[in-house]
């Protein structure tokens, strides 16, 4: 993409220093609100115990050996926000430790902390946004089995995302957005010729540009300008993307949603062959879409919804991905409400790619919440996995399916405000 003319291969060692302390980040948007004249302050914290049963975490087919599992979670979350006329502050901090059994090497311990800072005027508002994120996940080791799980992978995440709004009239409006994110995974384990470790640490740097006009009180219009640099160590990918799209509303209970564009894209990679290197660099146009419709009846809401997007994977391959997706609720009596969902989700890389890989993968949930008291929600829910990989890699060339059924009991304390 054009990112290299728009930030270079610098980072900044002020975001390092963040990165290496997350609390600094949470703290971050309440010193700079100060104790301005009225402003309020509200403390809240959550927290969730959950307990399921998944019979295949790891997606194996039914060839390999595998064994259901038991998992525990214990989840705290607090947020604190300051706030006036003027400008908002809110820092968050969340906790979330999962146990399993008989395995322990699932266990995991993830912390998420994020900060929010608006600042607004008669025509402008001006946001800051920051994140750290240390946690888990499942995950494959190379291109050619992506998608496929062999166990857990520890990262780190960095990111800020400062943005200008600016209201031309009383209809329309412009953005401005610029988004750094940073993923780190562990070292302690490398692969040769990768100083990164298994999983190609990487940077992104974006800058987007955007408009909305409100056409009528039915319908209005958006567009948007994206530019990305994608770099880790032996590749690089720059894109732009160029949207437009439309909202409608036919019928007061009814939005329709529609956009499209479509993503051009560089992709460079690098290559040591006997001591000596080389470079390939590829280009490709790539069409992007998304479409939702969602209505809302007495008690009840659905949203169905279909989205095309090439966006690149945590082993820094460009890969296109088709989602439709059902999703439902109604709420039965002032205490009890469901859910249903449904999507299909598949990804492929690029054809120019060296290696050709894709998934299919299919899922189908429903939930029950049962408000026991005004901060108290237990809920039951059952998931049903299943996952297609679209080439002939053994074993995993045949289907694989899980079940998961799920209780959870969230409360919410009372919250402080002064």
């Amino acid at each position: 993409m054009a990112s290299p003319i728009l930030f270079g291969r610098h980072e900044f060692r002020l975001l390092s220093f963040y990165s290496r302390s997350p609390w600094a980040l949470a703290c971050l948007c309440l010193l700079l609100a100060g104790d301005g004249f009225g402003t309020e302050y509200t403390l809240r914290a959550d927290a969730n115990i959950q307990q399921n049963y998944n019979t295949n975490i790891l997606l194996l087919p039914d060839s390999i050996e595998h064994a259901g599992v038991w998992g525990s979670e214990l989840n705290f979350q607090t947020s604190i926000m300051a706030a006036n006329p003027v400008w908002t502050a809110k820092g968050n901090a969340r906790f979330d430790n999962w146990f399993y059994y008989p395995d322990s090497g699932l266990d995991m311990q993830n912390q998420y902390v994020d900060a929010q800072y608006a600042y607004l005027t008669e025509r402008s508002l001006l946001e800051f946004n920051g994140g750290y994120i240390n946690d888990a996940i499942l995950s494959s080791k190379a291109d050619q089995v992506q998608g496929i799980v062999f166990g857990r992978v520890q990262r780190e995440i960095f990111n800020i995302n400062p943005s200008w709004t600016y209201r031309i009239s009383e209809h329309t409006k412009i953005n401005m957005i610029y988004s750094y994110f940073n993923s780190k995974y562990p070292t302690s384990l490398l692969s040769p010729g990768n100083t990164d470790g298994i999983y190609p640490n990487s940077t992104s740097n974006s800058v987007s540009t955007g408009f909305n006009h409100l056409f009528n009180e039915y319908l209005s219009f958006d567009g948007m300008l994206l530019a990305t640099e994608f770099v880790t160590q032996d590749r690089s990918i720059d894109y732009v993307n160029l949207t437009v799209g439309c909202k409608y509303l036919p019928l007061i209970n009814t939005e329709v949603s529609l956009s499209g564009g479509g993503q051009y894209s560089q992709t460079t990679t690098k290559y040591n062959l006997f001591g000596q290197f080389y470079s390939l660099q590829t280009n490709q146009l790539t069409p992007l879409f998304n479409i939702s419709l969602k209505q809302n009846f007495d008690k009840s809401s659905l949203v169905l919804s279909y989205s095309q997007q090439s966006t690149p994977s945590i082993n820094s391959n460009l890969f296109r991905s088709d989602l439709v997706s059902l999703s439902a609720s109604h709420r039965f009596t002032q205490l009890l409400d469901g859910t249903l969902s449904l999507s299909y989700y598949s990804i492929s890389t690029s054809s120019q790619n060296q290696s050709s890989l894709g998934q299919n993968s299919y899922q189908l949930g429903g939930g029950l919440f049962y408000n026991m008291t005004g901060n108290t929600v237990i809920s039951a829910s059952y998931n049903f996995q299943a996952r297609d990989i679209d080439t002939d890699i053994g074993a995993y060339s045949h289907p694989q399916y899980a079940h998961i059924v799920s209780i959870n009991i969230r409360h919410e304390f009372d919250k402080l405000h002064y």
